[in-house]
């Protein structure tokens, strides 16, 4: 006999994190009819329960949700149509819950305990696949495309349920229960391993595998694809293999990341506390930057003249076969040239990273959003986040002032990323590297059209850098007038960080952050601003000199030394002795010798 009933609406972080099983499981518990449906960017469950009933289902949906959901907001209304008796998940709908709340598309989840216990045991049929995965792990928003998340959303509709995944993926008792990117061996994606020069794959599966670890073992590079996009990897101990691996990024100081086999690996190479080892171990595996030891095993030109160590974990099953099988840590960076976007396109993948690497340990899974790996340091026992990406984003951030209508803030130049506020969130999007290159504008572009169909927004104001001809600013044209901010460089950073951090204006801030355009049409770059979400006052700075070569200066600091000495603002310092003046512009002379060469 149908009964009406009550249609309860949930927002947050609740779809692509097992949020459904969840909702079925604690409705049959409790002996409730009804059904369960994504709903556009939210979950929507429909119960036939006395008011009792229904308030302790709520509760408790609240106090128990899984592991990496996120409920913001629970909305109760009267259920359209009559409820049968049972509980069911039902297909997918596209929003009839209304176009009010946020739509939010959870991040890649590292490997979970259940699922590397299975990649390691022989009697289970997921024994060495590097694609396993249920709704506590796996790949999240590299795969998908839109919402609802259902299969048929990513990338993973390209690869049929075989009969045992299909039973896996419809028994509620199971732990794959709609986990939507379920793959097997008989059914899911495949390694490949597409030797240097090769275009198409000599190896397949677990030969794939073993050729791509003879490759490291023998001192070479791997292009390695992975969930956000394809990495570079490297014996860590291998100097000789590390600097050819910076020849070919174009990378000739900045520290690569090294990710270790394990936790005791990690302690070996450097000094971690409770806060950096909970870190590395989460669903997030982010980069821990941590004090290294000293005679570590590490070849030198990992991390040049630093004190500290990018340190994280295999955080995919591919990773955790390779670390098991090398046992030793590896660099594992970002695929891509300095200053260009990491590769996703597997054609792309070859013509950039061929010449980097001796070969390629690809796979058939496509990805559609490139994710970069986060970092974060650890100060005082708490940590701090330095590149918000993979594990993190695109979870969105509070605004401190929300925004009236959609705002797209579209960045600088250099290390760019796009972001987009809708009412109090704010979502940023992937590392796109610098816009001076075709393929980063690209990306940039793909990445703000793919933010706004996933968050169903309609930018009606766009944030620009003050610098004219910067390709952000540039693009903020396609605007209209009245709906163009134009923003200071400097009061961008510390607004930033004064929201990350949740401080109630007024604040001061300082911004040692380099070029950046003022308001009176000359180039800032060392700033002490107090400021508000809104505005700012400008207190103090450095001393104004030429920057000779203009943007050259920027990347070459002895150019600025040479500004400063010859044509720096009279601040009522001393001059600088010529003697020690001559020593430098032999230095710098030397120096830009070196670069030309």
């Amino acid at each position: 006999m149908s009964r009406a009933g009550s249609e309860v609406t949930v927002r947050g972080t609740v779809q692509g994190v097992g949020f459904r099983p969840f909702v079925y499981r604690l409705a049959t518990e409790l002996g409730l009819d009804g059904d369960v449906r994504n709903d556009g960017g939210a979950v929507v469950i429909r119960l036939a329960a006395s008011p009792p009933a229904l308030t302790d289902f709520v509760t408790r949906l609240r106090a128990q949700a899984p592991e990496h959901a996120r409920v913001d907001q629970v909305s109760i209304r009267p259920a359209t149509g009559p409820l049968g008796p049972g509980f069911a998940v039902r297909h997918s709908t596209t929003g009839t819950s209304g176009t009010g709340g946020s739509r939010e598309l959870p991040p890649d989840l590292a490997t979970c305990a259940a699922c590397l216990r299975e990649l390691f045991d022989p009697a289970d049929r997921r024994y060495r696949y590097p694609f396993l995965n249920c709704t506590g792990c796996g790949p999240r928003a590299s795969i998908v495309d839109d919402l609802p998340y259902d299969r048929a959303s990513t990338t993973m509709r390209e690869f049929p349920l075989c009969p045992r995944c299909a039973a896996e993926y419809h028994d509620p008792a199971n732990r794959r229960f709609h986990a939507e990117p379920v793959a097997c061996p008989e059914c899911g994606p495949r390694l490949c391993w597409i030797p240097c020069g090769a275009t198409n794959p000599s190896a397949l599966a677990e030969r794939a595998l073993a050729a791509a670890v003879a490759v490291i073992e023998h001192g070479g590079i791997v292009a390695v694809k992975g969930l956000g996009g394809y990495q570079l990897a490297c014996d860590a101990g291998d100097e000789t293999a590390v600097a050819w691996l910076r020849a070919g990024k174009a990378r000739p100081r900045k520290a690569f990341a090294v990710m270790a086999p394990d936790l005791a690996t990690v302690r070996r190479l450097a000094r971690t506390g409770r806060t950096a080892e909970r870190l590395l171990a989460s669903a997030a595996a982010p980069i821990v930057l941590l004090p290294r030891r000293p005679g570590t095993a590490i070849a030198p030109s990992v991390a040049p003249g630093l004190s500290e160590l990018g340190l994280f974990l295999p955080y995919t099953p591919l990773h955790h076969l390779l670390l098991d099988a090398l046992r030793r840590p590896l660099v594992v960076t970002s695929g891509n040239r300095a200053g260009e976007p990491i590769v996703i396109d597997d054609h792309r993948a070859a013509s950039v990273l061929g010449p980097i690497c001796d070969g390629v340990l690809g796979h058939d899974r496509r990805i559609l959003a490139r994710y970069d790996d986060s970092v974060v340091r650890v100060v005082a026992g708490r940590p701090h986040m330095i590149r918000r990406a993979r594990g993190y984003a695109p979870e969105p951030l509070p605004l401190p002032v929300p925004a009236t209508n959609p705002i797209v803030g579209l960045g600088a130049q250099l290390k760019h990323t796009v972001t987009l506020a809708v009412g109090g969130q704010a979502v940023l999007g992937p590392h796109t590297g610098d816009l001076d290159d075709t393929e980063a504008f690209d990306a940039f572009e793909q990445t703000l059209h793919r933010l706004c169909r996933q968050r169903k927004a309609e930018p009606r104001v766009c944030a620009h850098d003050l610098h004219p001809a910067y390709l952000s600013t540039r693009y903020a044209g396609l605007w209209p007038a009245g709906h163009r901010v134009g923003v200071q460089h400097h009061h961008a950073h510390i607004v930033a960080t004064a929201a990350e951090h949740g401080l109630a204006e007024p604040f001061v801030g300082l911004a040692f952050d380099g070029l950046g355009m003022g308001e009176d049409g000359t180039f800032w770059g060392g700033e002490v601003l107090v400021a508000s979400y809104r505005d700012y006052r400008r207190v103090g700075r450095f001393g104004t000199a030429p920057l000779p070569g203009g943007a050259a200066a920027v990347r070459r600091p002895a150019r600025m030394a040479l500004g400063y000495l010859f044509g720096a603002e009279d601040c009522g310092s001393e001059p600088l002795e010529w003697p020690l003046a001559g020593d430098l512009l032999e230095r710098v002379g030397d120096r830009e010798a070196g670069a030309v060469a």
